[in-house]
Order: structure tokens, then C-alpha cells, then sequence
């Protein structure tokens, strides 16, 4: 960060752009690099796996939303060498590269001329741009919400990647002098992304509103131009028809009663408004707009230059945004990653409060250059070390930043859970029915994908629900079973242990042996699971201690370790 900014101040005629290439590059590659370093190996818990397995199919009951997203999983699944998880994850690594990579790009390219000592101080624009890219950047990246998203199978980083792009190629048609067509074309892909991301239906006003301003500005205003602008940013709302006549075509249509296209549609409609209904907590909205959507409001709206009012009041309304700031990134108890976590998930306002992060790091570089900070106190040395040293200093904060939140944001949990889930795949010893709790099955579907191993996962949590109980009931063509499937899990089992003795040793649990137990199977303890057996089956006693005495020996060696890097 350093040297590029040493560089900034040269005055080498025309080396602005290219140094911003530059360092938009090592941006990009120093974010992907450790991205891919932190990369979780296997699937992760929670909202990863379930988008995961639910669009590669693996679940029963995909989602109905991130259709876009959902679609490039798909084609990962065909990619070799690695197991899905792996591309999922790698995918995002790469969405995450490209976010940074953008933040940096729209971060530099705001001007430093909204204030009086903005205007009055003698600085190197290019240079002081260059450094809030930066900042921004290596706030962005080492933020928890956006890192944790980054190294795991998630549509945020990607859907993220869709915005920034857009809004970064709307500020390079601004520039045109004739932008009508290049907007029809930046219509027609925001219409696009605001099928995969209910975030961009919310910004769709101020969207508008923006477009309209710029074809004013550049004289195009015109009834045609408008009508050719909103309809090319209706049009892909059509797709909404495609994603729900795709749904029509699983299975789980009709597992879930529904009967008609329309009901899928209304479905999917259903599904972007609690996507847009959930983006806004009900506990902590206060909060959330403070720290971040109010201070982006006050730095980035467009000021007036007159030079009329005093620099303390500018300074002191700056050093309110900076404290701001602290408590988004130094995750203390006020900041909304402490208080809400992933319920919502909040990477987009830590995104944005990086962007303004941005700017405020360049505003203080610039104070320091400013004569009037020194007017009580002329000391030109101090003023002249603290202006060369002041991108190390950013530059060290960041780094503290990253080693501060990199036990949370690479939690071993997810590394954890996948090996447990691989082992329970392994240990099934030919079972193909696993009776759950629900909390790692689609975890536990991805380790019996990546080994090949037709599994079965029946979750007694989801059993309540009529559409999972008649996805359970179709696994059967016995017509008596398939009813009993359609009442509980419970009598399914019993009966049909009595119809076939030889399903007991079909089927294994991981979570209350006492259900096994209670339609005459033998639960014997394998490790990871029970092992379903018929009751007079013998078990070598001998051979199980032995087992689970190695087994354990195991886990306790590797949750140590974990535990010992994460402190």
C-alpha cells in the first residue's frame, strides 16, 4: 500500500490510470489469495449447504430463489477433480476477489472536494483516491459477514459481485456523451439482477431516479428514450416465469400440493418479498441505518463547494462518521454483526461501510496536509512524518484488523462438521436409510455425493410437514407403507420392519436411538451414528470399545489442535 502510494505522488504525466490498474490487480490477487487460503475444504453448515444441495438437487425441496446462482451450481456439478463443495466454495472465492476488486475501483473514483479543507488543501488527488480504494478494500475483505460468505458455497458474494459491476458500469456510461443505448443495455441486466437479488428491487427508485437525471443531463431526456429504458428493465422480470416453470419440474412440486404454474409463481413472488421483508431487521434497524446507511448518506451526497462555515464543525462531523466506523469494523457490543449475526445475514451494509471507510481514511490524509490543522502549532516535521507514514498506519490497521477477526470469520466448526459428515457417510456400512435431527443433513448429503453413496435422509425435525411426509412416502412402492409414510415416521418404521425383517439393517441414525429402539431395531453405537440391526443379531462388544476408544482418541486430538489455532 505504501509503495503505491509513494508512487501516486510521483508526477509522471498520464501514469494515473494505469497505476489505478495496477493497483486494482494486486487488489484483486492479494483478495484471492487469501480467500482461497481460508477456503472451507468441505460444505458448510447452515444456509451454504442448504442453497448447495438444494440447486445440485440433492436436497428434496430446492429453493426458490437465487435461481441464477442456482444455475451456475449446476454446472459446477460437472466439473472434476474436486467434490462440489469444494467448486461451491472456490466460486465465491472468486465472486469475493471480483467484490473487492470493484469496491476498491468505485472507492477511488470518489472525489475528495465535498468539504472546505477538501478544497483548500494542496494534495495529490490520484494518490489520495488510491489510498481510500485501498482501505476500502482491506476493510471489505477482512469484515466477518463478508469473509465468511467469501470462503463458503453462497450466492451473496456473488449476487453482490452483479451490483457493484452494474454500478460500476453505470459510471462509465455517465461519461458518454450519448448514453441511450448503453443504458437500455445496463437496464436490461439490472432487470436481470434483480430477479437473483431482492436488494436491487429495493434500490430500483433511486435507481431510476439516477437514470433519469443522467439521460437529462446528457439532453436525451425523450419519451422514446424512457419507454425503451423501462421496458428493457422490465423485460427480464420474465424470468420469473422461467424460474417457476423450472420448479414445475421437480419433484418437490408436487410433494408441496401445488397444481398449477401459477402456484409456483406465486410462490417464487412469495419468496422475493420475504427476501426483501427479512433484509430489514426488526431488532436493531436503528442501529443497522446509523452505522452505515446514514454515514454513506452524509459523506457521499453531493455538496455544495462554496467555502462559507468553519473547518472544525466539517472535522468534527467527520470524526463522528470515524467513530461510526469503529464500531462497524472493530465488532464491538453495538455493531450489528454482534447483535443479529446471520439472522440477516449482513454483508451488503458492511460492504457499503467500507466504501464511506474509504473515503474517511482519504479525508484525514488530507487534513493532515492542510495548513489550517497546524495553524496553533506550526511543527512542518511532524506534519511531514505523519503525512508519509499515514498509508502504513492504515495499512497496519487493516492487517490488525484481519488477524483480529480471523478466528470468527475461518471458524473451524465448518471444517469440523464437514469431516464429521464425511464419517457418518463412511461408517453407514451399506445402509441407505439415516434418520436425523436436521441440523447437518445437507451436509451429510454433499459427503454422500462427493463418496458416491446413495443415501436417504429422513429428518424427523421436517416430519410435521405434510409435503415431507409425502416425500418420504414416495420412496416406497408398497402401497401400505407409502399411507403409514403419510402418518408419521414412527408407524412407517414399525410396519415396516414387520413386512421386512431385513430393513433393520438397512437403516442407521444420528440422532435418538430410542426411536430405533421402540420399533424393534437394535440401535448399536458406531462412532459418528447407530447401525440399525435386527435384534438377535450378536455384536462383539470387544470390537466396538475398541472403536470408539480410537475414535475418539481422534477427535479429541484434532479438536485440540483446532482449538489451539484458533487461540
Amino acid at each position: 500500500m505504501f509503495v503505491l502510494i509513494r508512487m501516486a505522488t510521483s508526477k509522471s504525466g498520464g501514469f494515473g490510470l494505469s497505476l489505478r490498474s495496477l493497483a486494482a490487480g494486486l487488489v484483486t490477487a492479494a483478495a484471492l489469495i487469501l480467500l482461497v487460503a481460508t477456503l472451507v475444504p468441505g460444505p458448510a453448515v447452515g444456509e451454504s449447504a442448504d442453497y448447495l444441495a438444494g440447486f445440485a438437487r440433492l436436497d428434496p425441496f430446492p429453493p426458490m430463489s437465487h435461481f441464477l446462482w442456482g444455475y451456475i451450481v449446476v454446472l459446477l456439478k460437472y466439473l472434476p477433480l474436486k467434490p462440489l463443495a469444494w467448486w461451491g466454495n472456490m466460486f465465491s472465492a472468486l465472486c469475493g476477489a471480483g467484490v473487492v476488486c470493484l469496491v476498491f475501483l468505485l472507492t477511488s473514483q470518489v472525489p475528495h472536494d465535498r468539504s472546505r479543507e477538501e478544497i483548500e488543501a494542496a494534495f495529490d488527488r490520484r494518490a489520495v483516491g488510491i489510498l481510500s480504494g485501498l482501505f476500502a478494500a482491506g476493510l471489505c475483505l477482512t469484515s466477518i459477514p463478508f469473509w465468511q460468505v467469501a470462503t463458503r458455497a453462497h450466492p451473496a458474494p456473488f449476487d453482490l459481485l452483479i451490483l457493484l459491476g452494474l454500478l460500476w458500469m453505470l459510471v462509465g456510461i455517465s461519461r458518454l456523451a450519448n448514453p441511450g443505448r448503453w443504458l437500455c443495455l445496463w437496464a436490461l441486466l439490472y432487470g436481470t439482477g434483480m430477479t437473483e437479488y431482492a436488494t436491487m428491487i429495493m434500490l430500483a427508485p433511486l435507481v431510476g431516479v439516477t437514470v433519469m437525471w443522467l439521460l437529462w443531463r446528457r439532453h436525451c431526456l425523450t419519451l422514446k428514450q424512457v419507454v425503451l429504458v423501462i421496458g428493457c428493465g422490465a423485460a427480464p422480470l420474465l424470468l420469473y416465469a422461467v424460474y417457476a416453470w423450472d420448479y414445475t419440474l421437480t419433484k418437490a412440486f408436487h410433494w408441496r400440493g401445488f397444481h398449477s404454474f401459477w402456484d409456483s409463481l406465486w410462490f417464487v413472488w412469495r419468496d422475493q418479498y420475504r427476501a426483501i421483508a427479512k433484509s430489514i431487521p426488526r431488532v436493531g434497524w436503528l442501529l443497522l441505518f446509523m452505522v452505515t446507511v446514514i454515514p454513506a448518506i452524509v459523506v457521499f451526497y453531493p455538496k455544495s463547494r462554496s467555502k462559507e462555515g468553519r473547518i472544525v464543525y466539517s472535522i468534527f462531523m467527520h470524526l463522528v462518521l470515524t467513530g461510526a466506523l469503529l464500531v462497524l469494523f472493530l465488532e464491538t457490543r453495538l455493531s450489528p454483526w454482534r447483535l443479529l449475526g446471520w439472522r440477516p445475514l449482513l454483508v451488503a451494509p458492511y460492504v457499503l461501510g467500507a466504501a464511506w471507510g474509504g473515503y474517511l481514511a482519504g479525508y484525514w490524509w488530507v487534513v493532515v496536509a492542510h495548513p489550517a490543522a497546524w495553524k496553533f502549532r506550526r511543527v512542518e516535521t511532524l506534519e511531514r512524518v505523519l503525512y508519509r507514514w499515514y498509508p502504513v498506519l492504515l495499512a497496519a490497521g487493516v492487517a490488525w484488523l484481519g488477524w483480529k477477526n480471523f478466528p470468527e470469520a475461518v471458524s473451524t466448526t465448518d471444517r469440523a462438521i464437514a469431516d464429521l459428515a464425511r464419517d457418518i457417510v463412511r461408517r453407514l456400512d451399506g445402509r441407505r436409510w439415516l434418520l436425523t435431527s436436521g441440523g447437518i443433513d445437507n451436509a451429510v448429503r454433499l459427503a454422500a455425493a462427493e463418496q458416491r453413496v446413495p443415501l436417504t435422509i429422513v429428518s424427523l425435525r421436517s416430519a410435521a410437514s405434510e409435503a415431507y411426509l409425502e416425500y418420504v412416502s414416495c420412496q416406497f412402492t408398497n402401497e401400505r407403507l407409502r399411507v403409514l409414510a403419510r402418518l408419521g415416521i414412527e408407524p412407517l418404521l414399525e410396519e415396516w420392519v414387520k413386512l421386512e425383517p431385513e430393513a433393520a439393517g438397512k437403516i442407521a441414525s444420528v440422532t435418538d436411538p430410542d426411536i430405533l429402539e421402540a420399533v424393534g431395531i437394535r440401535a448399536v453405537p458406531a462412532c459418528s451414528l447407530y447401525r440399525g440391526m435386527p435384534p438377535r443379531v450378536p455384536v462383539d462388544v470387544d470390537r466396538l470399545l475398541s472403536e470408539h476408544r480410537r475414535f475418539w482418541k481422534e477427535v479429541s486430538a484434532r479438536v485440540g489442535t483446532r482449538r489451539a489455532r484458533a487461540e
